[in-house]
């Protein structure tokens, strides 16, 4: 056809990397895609590992990337696009991209990206909380994974520590206000930081459900970017003495909720997250509640620190459930010097 007609047909293969900066578009020129210039066979991104330690160069719907940034890189191929007057024709606004959809995770020794990757890939949800752990990874090559908090902590840690991470699984409890059928808990998880971090131990809360990192004290009040993030024992701390922290976001589309159970009649609930997670304030608010009970787990159970009424409160609230795990009660310092002591 020629060109004078105003059409030509192209393929649509494109790339999207998410890292510690946002989000930004893997530039597709022609053929190749930040080509490498590295002369040999490149892997197909199918044959590589969904977590990649180092750099490397891959090749997909025929075009070459070469990935040095650490983050998530999502990549598709909506097959051939016919171009019309500056226009593109019509096609099925559902359709799935008919030459195949890949995501990989570049670790690179960056922690905190990998993080931003796994919060991203997340949409709250329980569609997907009976999975395991490799058919999770699965599905987070192909699309989202939709667990809750519990769910996402857990593969989180797993997955970190095949990176060489040491993690460690922490639950939050409420005991402020009325309890409800949706959010009296929290699932999160805390991670050893490499270099430093706000405790000595160096273990860093991390809240992959929701992609929020944490800060507390001046760095909470200044607005500045943290140069130390806090763990769980700091955050305790600030809620019983009223000191502030803040929430840093992992990424701008970190918090995604499924309210689909809504719009299908069938379960409000995760409209309502949707209400309190959709604003700052009312999140911190949501935060400082649910901070309020900590607990670690061992293999004997949950360790908590939680002291007077809020531990008689604590425990009918495991009776009224129907809790089946051993809960170990402790001061807040002695929970803070089990965990968070000189090591």
């Amino acid at each position: 056809m020629s060109a004078s007609s105003g059409r030509h047909r192209y393929n649509d293969v494109g790339a999207l990397h998410y890292g510690r900066e946002g989000v930004s578009q893997v530039k597709v020129s022609g053929g190749a895609a930040d080509e490498s210039g590295e002369s040999g066979d490149v892997a197909a991104s199918s044959s590589l590992p969904f977590l990649l330690e180092e750099a490397v160069s891959l090749t997909f719907a025929d075009h070459r990337f070469h990935l040095t940034t650490p983050g998530l890189y999502r990549f598709w191929d909506w097959g051939e696009v016919e171009e019309i007057d500056g226009g593109i024709a019509p096609r099925a606004s559902e359709a799935a991209p008919v030459g195949g959809f890949d995501s990989v995770v570049l670790h690179g020794g960056d922690l905190h990206a990998v993080l931003v990757a796994l919060s991203v890939l997340q949409v709250h949800s329980a569609r997907h909380n009976d999975c395991d752990d490799e058919d999770l990874l699965e599905r987070a090559r192909r699309g989202n994974i939709a667990v809750t908090c519990g769910r996402m902590a857990d593969f989180g840690c797993r997955l970190l520590g095949r990176l060489g991470y040491a993690t460690r699984s922490i639950r939050l409890w409420r005991v402020e206000g009325d309890y409800n059928s949706y959010d009296n808990e929290h699932h999160v998880f805390e991670v050893r930081w490499p270099d430093a971090a706000s405790d000595p131990a160096g273990w860093v809360l991390v809240d992959l459900d929701l992609g929020r990192l944490f800060v507390a004290g001046t760095a909470a009040v200044d607005g500045a970017a943290p140069d130390n993030l806090a763990g769980m024992a700091e955050l305790n701390r600030c809620v019983v003495a009223g000191e502030p922290f803040r929430a840093v976001p992992l990424s701008p589309i970190s918090t995604r909720i499924d309210t689909s159970g809504a719009v299908e009649g069938r379960s409000p609930e995760y409209e309502m997250f949707a209400h309190t997670f959709a604003d700052e304030d009312r999140l911190h608010e949501w935060y400082r509640r649910v901070f309020a009970v900590p607990a670690i787990q061992e293999d004997s159970g949950w360790v908590t620190a939680v002291e007077g009424a809020d531990a008689e409160r604590i425990l009918r609230y495991d009776q009224s459930r129907g809790e089946t795990f051993t809960r170990t009660v402790l001061s807040r310092d002695e929970w803070s010097s089990r965990y968070y002591g000189d090591e």
